[in-house]
Parts: C-alpha cells; structure tokens; sequence
C-alpha cells in the first residue's frame, strides 16, 4: 500500500511520516536548513518480513505544488494533515481538493501538534474537518490526534496501527494488467548506470526468470532492459501494483528519461496530442473555460501545457462537470480512467480535473452526436456498468487495441462470451475488431444496397470496383471481410475488380451462348489487346451490337474492360496481375519499361493495363514507378476465400 500526504506548509507531514517509520524525508541540504519540504520525500514501514507500506511525504507550500502533483497520483490511502495550531488553511483546502479530483477513494484525517493547544481548540478544528470533508471519500473517515515529537505517542501508536490494518485488506487489483511506472526521479549511481523510481500503476514485471522483458520508455518509446529491481527498500526480482520501486536500466543515459515520462508495456500507450475527457471546474474556479484556454495539466507525475476545446457548450462555468478535448502541444502518454489534475495559466490555483475517456481523440467531428455518445459508452463503462453501451454504440465495431487499453490487458476475448459479438480479424496489422452482430448484418444490408442503387442508376456497368466499394460503405479494415462474407454467403459476385450483385448476371439464349464462345475464344487468341471494332469486324456484326453484348459478358464475369471499347478476358487480367506481383517481389517496384518486357506488347498497351490497376486500387503510382497497393483485390476473386470471422 502507498500512502500519501496531504495539507498546508509546515503542519507536520515530514515529523508525521518520520514519527511513523523513522525516516526523514528532508533529504535535501537547502530542506534540512529552511526546515520546509521542497522535493518528494520517500519512506518505509515494514509490518511483517514480507509486507511494508510505502509512504510519499509531499511538500505543502503553494509553490512546489507542481512537485506535489507528481508524486500524489499513484497512491492508495491519502493522510490529510492539519496542525492544532493552525486549523485549516489554503493549501488544506487546494490539496483536499486534488485528492477529490483523483479519485482517491481511502483516507484519514490526521491533527498535529495537539500538545500546543486544549481540548476546546482540538475539539473546534474536529467540526471544521467534519463540515469540510461532508459528501467526501473523508466523510466517515477516523481523525487522529497526534504529537509527533513525543516518544511513544498515542496517537502515533494508533494511527500506525490503523494503516497495518489497511494494508492487509488491500483494494482488489489485477495484476494481469499491463505493467507501467510513472517516473517521478532518474540519477545515476557508480557502478550501476542508470536509476529511476516511480510508483507502479497497473500490472507487475518479475525479472527473475524473464530478463528481457518488453517495456518501453515512453513518449519516445525507447525500449529497456532492466537490470534488477530494488522494491519497497530492498532488492526484489518482482515488483506490481501499489509499490513503489527503482529501476536499474541498461544502456540508457540519465539525461534521456525525467520526470513525467512512463516505463511501460509497448501496448499501453499510442501517445496523442488530443485526449477527450470528463472534466470537473471546481465551484471555487474563479474563471470561465473558453474555446482554446490554456492550462497547466499534470497527468501521472507529468506536468504539461494544453489547451481547453469545450465539447458541448461554448464554455465551461464554474461548478460544472462536462466533456472537454484537450490539446497538447506535444503527444503525451494516458489511458482511459486516468485521473488528472488543472491548474490556471499563471500556475498558481487548482481550478479543477478530471478523467480521460478517450487517449486518442478524433479532432474531426468532436462535438457530433455520434462522438457525445461514444464518450459516454466509455464514461459508463468506467463507472463500472460494462461494456454493453459501448458496444451498442459502435456501429464499426470497436478495435481490439483500444479495448485493451480500456480494460488494461490484453485477453479481450475473455470479456466476450456472447453469441450476439463477432471478433473479426482485419488483417491490418493482426488487429482484430469486436462487433455486435446486428451491427454486422446491418452493414452487409446497407452494402447489398448501396449495390442495389448503383445496378438500377447504371445498369450497364458491370459494378462497383473495389475502392468505389470501399468508398461507400465507409468500413475502412472491414470492408474486405465484408466482401467475403456476402461472396461466400452468395449475394455478392466479383469478377476481377467488379463487385456487382449475383442477381444484376444476365442470362444468354442459346444465340447468344454462341457468339459469347466465339468472342471469347477472339479475345484469348488475340496476342494484340481486343477492341470491339477488332472484334466486330471478325465476326461480321455491328459495333454497337458487340459493344452491348460485351456489357452482358462483362456481367457474367468473363470479360473486364480496361478502356471504354478495350477488354480482356478473365483469366489474362489475373494473370498480367500476378506477374505485376511477382515482379514487384523481384525488384521492389516496377517501372512501365520492366512490366512491357515481361508481356511483349507496346508501351502504349502496357501504359493502359497499368493505369486500369491504378484505377481499381490494385497497385498505385509513385513518380515513375509502381507498387502493389492492395494484392487481396484479385486474390478474393481468384481463390474466393472463406469468411474469415469467428464468434
């Protein structure tokens, strides 16, 4: 368990901490002389051989809030302290204030110096507490009263007592989580190298049988290899949540990690510029958040500027808890549920905080009806009311990435054990995507329709080509596993390129069975490209005759047109595309000059077969060359491949 204090300057939290484990955490020359804490100060208290509780001891003066915001994030049970002498005071009220807007959910309330004043005075600050913290995680929570001077103090003796207790019946936490560090202090130490402390949010390494284990030095992403581990103060092969801990990293420079940076599993951050989040503007705000104010946001132990973009209203008032993007000048690393806090421009108040909804926010269409609603499947979820909003609210689908980092590990499948959601595999990078299967079916129908529309406005046209298809349905991954699902349930038919309905085929009579065979049998054995006229001409028909009759052929899958009166038969078209394949495998990409030698016909026809794969998305043009673009185009009508999703 960590434990963290709280409260005004000079109340007695570093007497208190060291009163409780005797460690002074004045460890500072220019501390030692003022007499005031200005860095994080650490310490220990072990209650059995395998068991301590980690304590930060924050300083308390207005100034060195920044500092104390990098340290408080991580903690478990908040000790708010307020001295006899004093009673509350500003920072009391700032740093109260802070635990709220982190979701600190443990505490207790611990009064100092009770031996300068009586019980008449002790007993006054107690209602001042009581009113202070009403409809607060500190409501029902114990106050202690306490000399930290004397030896053997009561209520030292008690409030000890009080966190063993604690400690032992630990908040539940998964440990299968992805493990990641936040940074507050990096220095070297002579023979060693490299040395960072920070406090564990979420999962555990061991190092003891896995030495290379995979984590990253983030936002830069960096990777580390770790060289051991020292824990709670004492070397340790295994470290995980709630603890605090030092790293020893290999091959890294001192200079390349600060304060604010995170150690972490590769798959916990896609570090982003914009987050979307719900954020609280305390009563106490003496300011109206515009389109575009800036802020002082610190996250985790870092501190970074951003500006305020409200998503619902034109401003935020006073009070309020709305939905707002923030806007960072650079990326920076966060996931959904972490809790942050806001400071006015001038860095000189606590205005309000928040929680992050959304890591990686659009900036395209943020205020839209379709994104409000997104946020708020995300809001309810962390709330604790499941995913089943969010999942009704994504008609696309939800990627496995981003429900990993909503969940914090990396066994989506486990959370699915419905027959009402498809797990689909994009083949984006083996990025799976989860989808109800009303939401499945309803994207297969608008897709027949969308067919349906383009067969009854251009009937002649032999279909929709893949990135048209693509265009219309709007599915970015899916759409290939869309296709194969309605090829292989049979409404769909493709013919190279060509998506079109199964029933837009035409049918032939027996006439025209015949002439289908001899125009067929003119393109395969022509060695030059068919033209209508070419072939009108050899078979003695009109023109227009042959130009229409080819729209059929085309329909039934055994032509392709390359230019308005230009087509190929079938089977050369998948041909002259695997040699484009081939070739590019062969030599990285193809020039015109390569892909003519290869089919021995003249630039002029080679140019044309080149832009037609252009056209349909198979391979694209850069400068002079050529490369693949999309290899599945030709291979879906060639192998018709299985539907490739599971429940």
């Amino acid at each position: 368990m960590i434990v963290g204090t709280a409260g005004h300057i000079d109340h007695g939290k570093s007497a208190l901490v060291r009163a409780l484990t005797g460690v002074n955490t004045d460890r500072l020359i220019e501390e030692k002389r003022r007499g005031l804490s200005i860095e994080l100060g650490y310490a220990y208290m072990p209650y059995s051989i395998d068991n301590t509780i980690s304590f930060i001891d924050v300083p308390g003066h207005e100034k060195f809030i920044k500092t104390m915001l990098a340290g408080i994030g991580g903690i478990d049970f908040a000790l708010l302290v307020v001295a006899a002498d004093d009673g509350i005071m500003p920072q009391t009220h700032e740093h109260f204030n802070i635990l709220k807007l982190l979701g600190i959910s443990k505490g207790s309330i611990v009064i100092t110096k009770t031996d300068k004043v009586n019980t008449t005075k002790i007993n006054k600050i107690h209602e001042e507490i009581k009113a202070l913290t009403f409809k607060s995680f500190l409501k029902n929570s114990y106050i202690f009263n306490v000399n930290s001077l004397k030896e053997n103090d009561k209520g030292i003796f008690s409030l000890r007592k009080f966190l063993i207790e604690n400690a032992k019946n630990p908040s539940e936490k998964n440990m299968n989580k992805f493990f990641r560090l936040a940074v507050d202090r990096s220095f070297t130490l002579i023979g060693k190298g490299t040395i960072v402390t920070g406090t564990v949010y979420s999962g555990q390494i061991n190092i003891k049988n896995n030495k290379n284990i995979d984590l990253n030095l983030m936002p830069n992403g960096k990777k580390l290899r770790v060289r051991s581990i020292h824990s709670e103060n004492k070397k340790s092969d295994i470290v995980h949540v709630g603890q605090r801990c030092a790293l020893n990293l290999i091959d890294i420079e001192k200079t390349e990690v600060s304060r604010g940076n995170w150690i972490a599993d590769p798959q916990c951050f896609l570090p982003s510029a914009n987050i979307d989040v719900e954020f609280h503007l305390l009563s106490s705000a003496k300011l109206f958040l515009h389109d575009r104010t800036l802020l002082h946001i610190h996250l985790g132990a870092g501190h970074h500027m951003a500006r305020v973009i409200p998503l619902i209203n034109n401003s935020v008032k006073p009070g309020e808890i709305t939905k707002v993007q923030l806007v960072f000048d650079s990326p920076v690393c966060s996931m959904p549920g972490d809790y942050f806090i806001a400071r006015n421009a001038q860095a000189n108040s606590t205005i309000g905080g928040g929680r992050v909804l959304d890591s990686n926010a659009s900036i395209r269409k943020r205020r839209s009806y379709e994104r409000l609603e997104w946020l708020n499947s995300i809001k309810i979820f962390l709330d604790g009311m499941g995913l089943e909003s969010l999942m009704k609210n994504s008609v696309f689908g939800i990627k496995k990435i981003f429900l990993e980092r909503l969940l914090g590990y990396s066994y989506c499948n486990d959370c699915f054990q419905s027959e009402n959601i498809l797990c689909i595999d994009t083949f984006l990078e083996n990025q799976k995507v989860f989808i109800l299967s009303s939401h499945w079916n309803s994207l297969c129908n608008q897709a027949l329709e969308a067919l349906t529309e383009f067969h009854n406005k251009y009937p002649d046209e032999p279909g929709l080509n893949s990135a048209q298809f693509r265009q219309i349905i709007r599915l970015d991954g899916l759409w290939k596993i869309l296709l194969k699902t309605l090829l292989a349930d049979g409404y769909v038919s493709q013919n190279g390129p060509w998506i079109y309905k199964s029933t837009h085929n035409s049918s032939l009579n027996n006439e025209e069975l015949n002439l289908a065979k001899e125009c067929l049998s003119l393109i395969i054995n022509n060695k030059n490209p068919s033209w209508v006229r070419y072939i009108a001409t050899k078979l003695c028909k009109n023109e227009d005759y042959i130009r229409k009759f080819f729209k059929k052929l085309m329909r039934q899958g055994d032509i392709i047109q390359i230019l308005p009166d230009l087509f190929y038969h079938k089977t050369q078209i998948i041909s002259l595309a695997k040699l484009m394949f081939s070739l590019c495998l062969k030599y990285g990409n193809v020039t015109p000059a390569i892909f003519r030698d290869s089919i021995h016909i003249g630039r002029k026809h080679t140019i044309q077969i080149l832009e037609f794969f252009n056209k349909i998305g198979y391979t694209r043009r850069l400068n002079n060359v050529h490369l693949i673009k999309d290899q599945t185009i030709f291979q879906i009508y060639d192998e018709n491949k299985k539907q490739n999703f599971q429940k």
